[in-house]
């Protein structure tokens, strides 16, 4: 058997390494397609399915490995809440009184919210109420399998027009199938808090930057499970 001359040698290994760099350009492009599509699907509004599909199921796999409970079926939450200024709602609430971030469907498109409480409600008390016509009051949605709860984002504007926002992006917490995961707003404190049913999660972050006397105009909510 002959034997390649060095140049030989050199134009095999030469087109073996460019083979390499075109595989992994190759992977890249599809990581990054995958991570795109991801990131346009988290920012569906409320209560929207997150179903992967076949071809993002490598990056699906590596987000999973970092949780201890992973979901079948990811879904990510949305709640606003639009409060009334002129009605004085949010500035006469006591210290210690907390607002579930649930709008009122017969307030719709507006979706106000205007209940305060001094502890967490059992998820019953928004399925139960309703208005004389019986029709459904508030906008709830229970969590579609078990799965982890992540990624917490929080933005507000205020009656003097200024944009406050807070996040929660390191905190994680495992929830059942059927659960009711619900976010509280302290506005005292500037503070907005993830429950599970009645049960408080570790996800919560404070809204900086609110004024003395100003007060919530619009807020929103929102977070994800994987």
């Amino acid at each position: 058997m002959p034997r390649q001359t060095f140049k030989q040698e050199f134009l095999i290994s030469l087109g073996c390494s460019l083979a390499v760099v075109v595989v992994l350009a190759c992977n890249s492009t599809k990581a990054t397609h995958s991570a795109k599509s991801l990131a346009s699907k988290l920012a569906v509004g409320t209560f929207s399915h997150i179903i992967p599909a076949n071809n993002n199921a490598p990056l699906f796999a590596s987000m999973f490995q970092t949780t201890q409970s992973a979901s079948d079926v990811p879904e990510s939450f949305q709640y606003t809440c639009w409060f009334e200024v002129s009605g004085g709602f949010l500035p006469n609430l006591q210290p210690g009184q907390i607002v579930p971030m649930i709008g009122d469907l017969t307030s719709f498109p507006n979706n106000d919210c205007d209940a305060a409480f001094t502890a967490p409600q059992a998820p019953e008390v928004f399925w139960q109420t309703h208005n004389n016509s019986g029709d459904a009051k508030y906008n709830v949605e229970p969590i579609f399998h078990a799965g982890t709860i992540q990624s917490m984002v929080v933005t507000a504007l205020t009656s003097s027009s200024h944009v406050a926002r807070c996040s929660d992006l390191s905190d994680t917490a495992p929830v059942a199938d059927g659960d009711v995961v619900l976010a509280y707003l302290d506005p005292h404190a500037n503070t907005v808090t993830l429950y599970d049913n009645t049960s408080k999660l570790s996800l919560s972050c404070q809204l900086s930057g609110v004024a003395s006397g100003d007060t919530y105009l619009l807020l929103s909510v929102r977070f994800a499970k994987v």
